[in-house]
């Protein structure tokens, strides 16, 4: 009974929460409702008070667009009108605004223009979200609540940075992203220009940067990668086109952050000019550009002329007063083999090479300082020594790492990659990087950036704020991803920078988000993600839980992909075979990932430490209910690793172990055990048992999933340069392991894969790539067998997938490889046999 008090207690004040802020994100500081609403007319006026006209310049376009009223800017005030005015003499912080909606009219007074301007934002909120629209909108009411609001940042820096150099996205492109992030009261656009696999921003002094080095192709200095293709792919944003973006930018009150990432992360540089290199690497300027092996020679003086150069360029761009010099995952052991390096060394007296890298730090933010501006870098910059007092850090690795930062002094931006990494893939169902973890919407919430059991009161004054990041590797499909991994992450990133701690709260933020403000993404053009159902299986039936109140789930029981005209889910669906049931979530013309049931987890388990452990015993009813080979998987709550351990994994059938496993396939996250049970009786009783130790109190959940492909013995052999710590993944039927090359392929290479016994199966898919789309095969093709000899060719490889429909057994199958990937390496999957 105490249990579901409680429940409605955090529903009742959650709902208060949701009623009092109006939906608004980022949640203000006080909200204070009132009776009545006041209607826009066209006789409706902006005035624009002192320092306040650029912001009715904007508010102005922003209703005109969607509402075709004229909204004239006047001087005086009226009643029926909204006015604008800075007042430096409120009694709030910078950034900060008050607004007041009566049913006479509006009246916003910002601290400053950009706390104008963040009132504006709010304003906007309150009305329809057909406001956002670029077309004109009939049939709406424009009314805005009578309310009262007073905000304020929590932090003052607040930023999102895009990488432009792995995929390329054009003026207009950067633009929509710099209007989304002024939405969301994001101030700083921390633009990544250079990296290994291209240069993107001219530099007069010198052209072949971009002539050579923004390029990449078959015929182009640097070699095809990250799904360029076999044409030449790049760009570059000429000095107009950066002014522009800079002056649009500052209309949003964005700051723009340069970074050019230096002295590693320099393929794409030494690509152009390889005398930048250390001599010993000259020869390798060639290589793939994924292995961040070229960096700057640091003893060679002409060197730091040419970068005075080229930091010169960039800060006449750039009115901000930072400029971000990257310093991240230099490859510092090439120095000591440069006779320049290492007599450079042994001079200075320098033990090791982070010592060569903090003077390098040091010898840029001179420069840089020469300059007017103040440098930035990632936080292996605080590695070799100390750091000029102005430097500011971003701390990506960890929150640790900022700890670190802050506790030496050194100005902080937490943007710690497993909670602000939005090229992380969001679930095991979707594209994007995993080293760093799955990162879903309630991670990326759950940060608190001056978490006070992490930072002292003085280490907290030293957070500048917070900041998220697109690294954009896998960005080259599908179309409008850039949107998908952004959105809505970035809400609840700005929400982290901009509502006091206090003040936050997920159920709440959750609430506002999909109740009102998918709407208003929707209208701003945002090809956001939609969040998928819960689907799962017991006792022969299918349940799907909505992601959100009000969702519209939909589905198929063909294995098609569902849409907005299959069969609308209203309650459980009895389906034995369950597998080929698909689900999404439908907003509009936006869906989900589409995602098939899976089993109730079978429950929890809890790790004991006694010297003698108890196995732990669960039901398997409704759950195991067919043969098959099935896998069972410990998932701890909590990332953990080595903290507990799981054997004698048995699957018991009436009391008698009928399948075991004492070999894990292990990740950092979880413990997975394969449990052959061909001889399946319905009539019998099933359960699972394992002993799970530990000296930590670690707890977690158990789920148990049947193959859904075949399994049969399986030789393979191979005369491509398959890398051999990965060669027995080609045949473990684990399809969270893959096996790769060393190098491109050559045209005529193959992986054979031969069946023990002949085998009889509708499909087969050939899988190529990590499971993150790294590595697929682009050039090559598959031929099968039916007696071992003669081969019969079948289609190509598209998108790193071919399938194989046989009509009659099969005694062998290969993959050939057809002429030279367009990525570093190749990986291969296991064989989906069905």
């Amino acid at each position: 009974m105490k249990k579901i008090v409680s429940i409605l207690t955090l529903s009742l004040f959650c709902g208060m929460m949701f009623a009092q802020s109006y939906n608004l994100i980022p949640r203000p500081v006080e909200v204070t409702p009132a009776k009545g609403s006041f209607s826009l007319t066209s006789a409706a006026a902006i005035v624009a008070g002192k320092g306040s006209k650029q912001v009715a310049l904007y508010l102005q376009q922003k209703l005109n667009r969607s509402t075709g009223m004229p909204f004239k800017l006047a001087t005086t005030s009226a009643v029926g009108s909204i006015e604008l005015i800075v007042n430096s003499a409120l009694d709030i912080p910078a950034e900060g605004y008050l607004l007041s909606a009566t049913d006479k009219g509006v009246k916003i007074e910002g601290k400053d223009a950009d706390g104008l301007f963040y009132g504006v934002q709010t304003l906007l909120q309150l009305l329809p979200p057909q406001v956002y629209s670029a077309q004109l909108q009939g049939g709406i009411q424009w009314t805005i609540p009578a309310v009262s609001v007073k905000d304020y940042p929590r932090f003052h820096y607040r930023g999102m940075m895009l990488d432009v150099v792995r995929q390329f996205f054009d003026e207009q492109t950067v633009k929509n992203y710099i209007d989304w992030l002024a939405i969301h009261k994001i101030n700083k656009f921390h633009w990544h220009l250079t990296d290994d696999q291209g240069w993107r921003i001219e530099i007069k002094k010198y052209p072949k940067l971009t002539s050579v080095a923004a390029w990449r192709g078959p015929n182009e200095a640097i070699a095809p990668t990250l799904g360029s293709g076999d044409k030449r792919y790049g760009g570059f944003y000429t000095q107009k086109q950066i002014k522009e973006i800079v002056r649009y930018a500052a209309e949003q009150h964005i700051e723009v952050i340069p970074e050019i990432d230096l002295p590693g992360h320099s393929h794409a540089a030494a690509s152009a000019y390889p005398e930048i290199l250390c001599p010993t690497s000259r020869d390798e300027a060639k290589r793939a550009a994924d292995d961040m092996a070229d960096a700057w020679c640091v003893g060679n003086e002409t060197n730091f002329t040419m970068l005075a150069n080229i930091l010169k360029e960039v800060a006449a761009l750039f009115p901000s007063k930072i400029i971000h010099i990257g310093g991240d995952e230099v490859n510092m052991a090439i120095w000591p083999r440069c006779p320049i390096c290492s007599a450079f060394m042994k001079k200075e007296n320098m033990q090791k090479p982070e010592e060569l890298q903090n003077y390098f730090v040091h010898r840029l933010n001179k420069i840089i300082d020469g300059l007017g501006k103040r440098m930035a870098g990632w936080d292996e910059i605080l590695d070799g020594g100390d750091l000029e007092g102005s430097t500011q850090v971003y701390a990506w690795r960890s929150l640790k790492r900022a700890e670190v930062a802050t506790e030496k002094g050194v100005p902080t931006v937490v943007m710690v990659g497993q909670n602000y990494y939005f090229d992380m893939a969001q679930s095991k169902y979707e594209r994007g990087h995993n080293w760093a973890g799955l990162v879903p919407l309630d991670k990326v919430y759950a940060l608190d950036p001056a978490d006070n059991t992490v930072f002292t009161a003085e280490q907290a004054k030293k957070v500048m704020g917070v900041q998220a990041a697109i690294w954009s590797e896998l960005f080259n499909e599908p179309a409008r991803f850039l949107d998908y991994q952004s959105y809505p992450r970035i809400c609840a990133m700005a929400e982290a920078g901009w509502t006091q701690q206090s003040l936050r709260n997920w159920n709440d933020f959750y609430q506002r988000l999909t109740s009102s403000h998918f709407e208003r993404m929707y209208n701003m053009g945002i090809a956001f993600r939609v969040p998928f159902p819960v689907v799962t299986y017991k006792n022969e039936l299918v349940t799907a839980v909505a992601p959100y109140p009000g969702a519209e789930v939909r589905y198929t029981v063909d294995g098609s992909e569902p849409n907005a005209s299959s069969v609308r889910y209203s309650g459980p669906v009895k389906e034995f075979n369950y597998e080929k049931l698909k689900f999404k979530t439908i907003y509009k013309d936006l869906s989900s990932v589409a995602v098939s049931p899976e089993c109730e987890n079978v429950g929890g388990w809890v790790s004991d430490s006694a010297a003698k452990p108890k196995p732990q015993v669960w039901d398997l009813s409704g759950i195991v209910d067919r043969p098959g080979i099935w896998y069972a998987t410990f998932v701890p709550d909590q990332p953990t690793k080595g903290s507990a351990s799981v054997s004698q994994v048995r699957v018991y059938e009436n009391g008698i172990a009928v399948a075991s496993d004492d070999k894990a396939t292990a990740t950092e996250r979880t413990q997975r055990y394969r449990l052959p049970l061909f001889a399946f009786d319905k009539t019998k009783k099933y359960s699972l048992k394992a002993i799970v130790q530990g000296k930590e109190n670690v707890s977690g959940v158990v789920k148990i999933e049947r193959s859904r492909c075949m399994e049969p013995a399986v030789g393979v052999s191979v005369n491509a340069n398959l890398n051999p710590e990965y060669a027995r993944y080609l045949t473990d039927y684990d399809f969270e392991t893959v096996a790769r090359t060393i190098d491109r392929g050559v045209a005529g290479q193959s992986v054979t894969y031969v069946f023990a016994q002949p085998l009889t199966c509708s499909k087969i898919t050939f899988n190529t790539g990590t499971l993150t789309a790294f590595y697929l095969l682009k050039n090559g093709h598959v031929e099968y067998s039916v007696d071992g000899e003669n081969w019969i060719r079948g289609d190509k490889f598209e998108k790193g997938i071919a399938v194989l429909r046989p009509s009659q057994p099969l005694k062998a199958v290969k993959i050939v490889i057809d002429g030279p990937n367009d990525e570093a390496i190749i990986a291969f999957q296991d064989l989906k046999i069905e």
